[in-house]
């Protein structure tokens, strides 16, 4: 009988140490998840509550939000394109405003302008003296562009090549 005794006195001893590993162990999680702040990892909390499903965090809209996101982005869009700021759908056709083309146009000077200096290069090409309708002279010296005297363009000239010179005698 006194080994039966403490073969019970043994599995006490051992339960009693099992107890105080568990102790330490769930004091020592109890720790950890407050520094975490986190009570979804204990035991408990992990057999209790019901496992969720998704991404968690992932934040949702409410449908009166995308329409307001959506909105202000087709005003976005419709400033770019030079309309005037779509609050609602595309009404019908007739009432809409006339939308521009999207190209830019030339004024008439500055067309002149492009079509004297494309006559200046053919005739250069083939060598003749450019004739330039008297229309489009009018219309080029009439532009406003600023040119150079030869003086100027002496001086500029005579300072660029200084400026290589100083640059070949720095290289060696």
């Amino acid at each position: 009988m006194s080994t039966l005794h403490s073969a019970l006195n043994q599995l006490q001893q051992e339960r009693d140490q099992a107890q105080k590993q568990l102790d330490t162990l769930n004091s020592a999680i109890a720790v950890l998840t407050r520094v975490a702040g986190s009570a979804a990892n204990t035991p408990s909390a992990a057999s209790s509550a019901p496992a969720k499903k998704g991404k968690s965090g992932k934040r949702t809209m409410s449908a009166s939000a995308r329409a307001k996101i959506a909105a202000a982005q087709r005003a976005r869009w419709a400033r770019s394109k030079g309309d005037a700021p779509a609050a609602a759908p595309a009404a019908p056709a007739a009432a809409a405003p006339a939308k521009k083309s999207g190209k830019r146009t030339l004024s008439a000077a500055a067309r002149a302008k492009i079509a004297a200096a494309q006559r200046a290069r053919w005739a250069r090409s083939k060598g003749t003296a450019a004739v330039a309708a008297p229309a489009a002279v009018a219309a080029v010296k009439s532009a406003g562009k600023r040119t150079l005297s030869p003086a100027a363009r002496r001086k500029i000239a005579a300072a660029q090549k200084a400026r290589w010179a100083k640059f070949r005698a720095s290289k060696g």
